[in-house]
């Protein structure tokens, strides 16, 4: 998400284009992402991590595959 985020063209907005392409990316790849309402833990996840454990943003995010 941090690394898209910056791609994005123009700030207001940023935060809800990211989430939405990378929704429909998922759905592409049969999987559901649930963003969760509030996103502190997500952003000190990203904040503090590196590398980046990605198994343990995906359990924050509840991405979810749709095959099972």
């Amino acid at each position: 998400m941090d690394n898209i985020n910056e791609y994005h063209p123009f700030r207001e907005g940023n935060g809800r284009s990211t989430k939405t392409f990378l929704q429909l990316l998922a759905i592409q790849h049969h999987q559901y992402i649930n963003f969760p309402r509030h996103q502190d833990q997500l952003v000190d996840a990203f904040n503090q991590a590196t590398p980046i454990d990605y198994a343990a943003l995906g359990r924050m995010l509840g991405v979810q595959n749709r095959d099972e």
